[in-house]
């Protein structure tokens, strides 16, 4: 066959570098001595320890040995000699496993010497590879060992797979090609040695080797030669992978774990289990790819590095039950306060909530009678309340809470308006609130703002002219009179005063003084320049501010103390038109006394700013007008025997129906709604309540007059129903209608209303609603 010559002439090279490899430690301890040279003398009769050391030297077993130095033992040697012969013994055992390996390499070199190529052969070579790789291990842990003797062993392995290799291909038919031999050697290699080394460089090599062999067996005429081991070396280069990626995963586990302390935080114990969870998905991930001991020894790993997470996570698991159960208990006690807190107000409120008094209101000279429960605008735009006296009643100013959260209903604008004890309305043992709802127009765009020469013709294109003539008075400046019609037109945050006269000290070596706002809502800057012995001053009016100076002498307000002007940012901007100060409007107040024992008093009011046009009708109109808009007001719901308590205000939608003329057989123009969709408190929580305002019975002759009053002041005209369950009939309400149109029907209508739930409810309110 063709592979012998060439495989012979190799192999009797690897098997000489085999048997000098294998000639290692121990191999040289052939005896424990040499014989002594002739004596012309008669030799004397040998003793028992020179008798043993002849028969260790012969031996050739362990027992011959450890039998000749019992015989010495017994002869009768000295402890001397017995652990010298014990130390020949261990020398002649090492020198007899040395030839006995020699003897088996020998064997096995001899075996592989076969010229066939049969399947014994390779099975031969098989036996000889293994033998060497279990030799060059032997040599890796022998300090002794030479570097020469590695090589020699290593080269002989490399021989003996070469030739394996050979007779295998011969075996398979296959013609032996030393270039593809070499590179699937060089794969199986470097794969091999990613058991120790696998750094990314090193599986980069192993895979280039592999390509680097794939491609040469390609090129062979048989492309399935060398396969098996370049799926091994494939294998190798997966399994490196695989440890790789999962000792990444391990070691991140074992760094959080050994972060944790007794106190660690929640975040690192739960880092800590993330890493650990990572980990054990790491390993499944990669499990085709590892081995049973990779598997085995990466989850002992792991389980090390998660002994100390379980129990800080039953320990952090407590410690938040038990600040849980903390929680849970100060929720209670809040909520049990504030049950309580409820239940005193509601009880307030139920005590408190009276029915609205619309008679004669008069803030500026005061009433008698029920004026403690009147409530609307004064002169100044503000809310005054009266204080509660039945008599000689004095009226208290409530001024609007600036702050308070812009808000419609319906499309009505929302005011709070408030005074607190102790100041100068004399309420040193009340407070008082309200909250109002107005119709108030908004704002339209006109001309722009101004230019030297606007002209004054209805369709000129800007709104105001100036020019420079007056002392204190800049080109493109809008000169302020005191006159009471622009003030709805002045705006800035620096007239913020609740009433009365608001002084500016002029800054030192300044002429005028400039504060930002707006006039008829273009946004620009004031300027003042003082007169003589005056200040620049702010006056707070009905409808806005007046713009003047202060007297030195008496402190007066003068409109013309001081020379303002209102210079536009941009004078091309749209002036708007003012905000109305005439519209209906409706709300409801409170008042406390700072005495929580005394009595409260909340009530509703629906009064006008100004005259806006009432809602006066002829009498022959017949038809009928759906109004809808919002509703307002205070509501108590208290049960001494441990029901429902609840107290504050809410805001519903009002809808109300007018027949005009000849409808239902009554022959009268009649009014009637329904308060519904109620919401409470800031949240503005939804209760199933509804308030039916009805008409009073047939034997009225009406409830509605043609100047659009209806005055259901009698008992019995409204009726409150919670969850669907109507309470009987009980309270009364009255309208108001206004801004009637010119088909004859009233535009607007407000009112108020008061009702009662049993024993256990009471509610009283306000509504506006405009028609659809």
């Amino acid at each position: 066959m063709m592979f012998k010559d060439k495989y012979i002439h190799k192999f009797y090279a690897f098997a000489l570098a085999a048997l000098f490899a294998l000639t290692l430690a121990g191999c040289g301890g052939g005896g424990g001595g040499s014989a002594a040279a002739p004596d012309p003398e008669p030799t004397p009769m040998p003793t028992a320890y020179e008798q043993a050391v002849a028969a260790i030297a012969a031996a050739e077993t362990e027992e011959a040995a450890r039998a000749a130095v019992a015989t010495a033992v017994a002869a009768g040697i000295s402890g001397a000699q017995l652990q010298s012969l014990n130390m020949a013994v261990d020398e002649r055992v090492m020198a007899l496993a040395a030839m006995a390996a020699a003897e088996h390499r020998r064997m096995l070199v001899a075996a592989a010497m076969c010229e066939a190529a049969t399947q014994e052969c390779v099975d031969a070579h098989d036996a000889l590879i293994e033998a060497l790789e279990d030799d060059i291990a032997k040599l890796a842990e022998d300090d002794d060992a030479t570097n020469a003797q590695e090589a020699a062993a290593q080269k002989a392995l490399e021989d003996a797979q070469e030739a394996r290799e050979e007779v295998a291909m011969a075996l398979a038919g296959v013609e032996y090609d030393t270039d593809t031999g070499m590179k699937v050697r060089a794969a199986e290699m470097a794969a091999n040695g990613l058991e120790d080394e696998r750094s990314a460089e090193d599986i980069a090599a192993a895979e280039e080797a592999i390509m680097a062999a794939k491609e040469a067996i390609a090129e062979g005429d048989d492309p399935d030669a060398f396969m098996a081991q370049i799926e091994a070396a494939e294998m190798a280069v997966a399994r490196a992978k695989a440890r790789n990626a999962v000792d990444m995963a391990v070691m991140a586990a074992q760094n959080a774990s050994a972060m944790l302390t007794d106190d660690q935080s929640k975040a690192t114990v739960e880092a800590a289990r993330a890493a650990v969870t990572a980990a054990k998905q790491a390993v499944m991930d990669n499990a085709d790819a590892l081995t049973d001991a990779d598997e085995t020894g990466f989850n002992a790993q792991i389980a090390l590095a998660e002994a100390p997470v379980g129990p800080l996570e039953s320990k952090i698991a407590a410690e938040e039950d038990a600040e849980a159960k903390r929680q849970q208990m100060a929720m209670e006690e809040a909520a049990e306060e504030e049950r309580e807190a409820m239940e005193a107000t509601a009880k307030q409120l139920f005590e408190d909530i009276t029915k609205p008094v619309e008679g004669t209101f008069d803030p500026a000279t005061g009433s008698v009678g029920d004026a403690e429960r009147m409530a609307g605008w004064d002169a100044s735009g503000n809310i005054a309340v009266g204080d509660g006296s039945a008599s000689g009643t004095v009226y208290v100013t409530l001024y609007e809470d600036k702050d308070a959260p812009a808000a419609k209903l319906h499309g009505w604008q929302r005011q709070r308006f408030a005074v607190a004890h102790d100041n100068a309305n004399n309420t040193t043992d009340s407070s008082f609130e309200a909250v109002v709802y107005s119709d108030i127009g908004d704002p339209t765009p006109g001309r722009k703002f101004g230019t030297a020469d606007a002209g004054t013709d209805d369709d000129r294109e800007y709104e105001y002219s100036w020019t420079a003539v007056a002392a204190g008075v800049e080109e493109g400046e809008l000169q302020i009179t005191g006159d009471t019609a622009v003030a709805t037109r002045i705006v800035s945050s620096m007239f913020d005063q609740g009433a009365g006269v608001k002084e500016f000290e002029l800054p030192t070596n300044t002429v005028r003084y400039s504060i930002s706002g707006s006039y008829q809502g273009v946004a620009g800057t004031y300027y003042c320049t003082p007169a003589a012995s005056s200040t620049c001053a702010v006056q707070k009016v009905a409808n806005g501010f007046t713009l003047g100076g202060t007297a030195d002498a008496d402190n007066a307000f003068t409109a013309g103390g001081g020379t303002w002007t209102f210079k536009p940012t941009d004078p091309n901007a749209r002036v708007m038109s003012s905000p109305d100060d005439t519209y209906a409007s409706y709300g409801w107040w409170l008042r406390k006394h700072k005495d929580e024992a005394d009595n409260w008093q909340a009530s509703a009011f629906a009064r006008p700013r100004g005259t806006p046009g009432t809602g006066a009708f002829n009498g022959s109109l017949v038809g009928s007008a759906t109004y809808v808009g919002g509703a307002a007001g205070k509501y108590a719901i208290s049960s001494p025997t441990g029901g429902t308590n609840e107290g504050g205000h809410f805001t519903a939608t009002a809808t109300l129906t007018a027949n005009f003329g000849d409808v239902g057989g009554f022959n009268a123009d009649r009014l009637t709604g329904t308060i519904d969709d109620f919401k409470v408190g800031d949240d503005g929580e939804a209760r199933d309540w509804s308030v039916a305002l009805m008409k009073g019975p047939a034997s009225e002759a009406s409830n509605l007059t043609t100047a659009g009053l209806v005055s259901a002041a009698g008992d019995d005209r409204t009726q409150w129903t919670i969850g669907g369950e109507a309470e009987a009939k009980s309270g009364e309400w009255t309208a108001q209608m206004y801004e009637t149109g010119a088909d004859g029907v009233p535009g607007v209508v407000t009112g108020t209303f008061y009702t009662e739930y049993g024993n256990t409810g009471r509610m009283v309110g306000a509504f506006g609603a405009d028609k659809q």
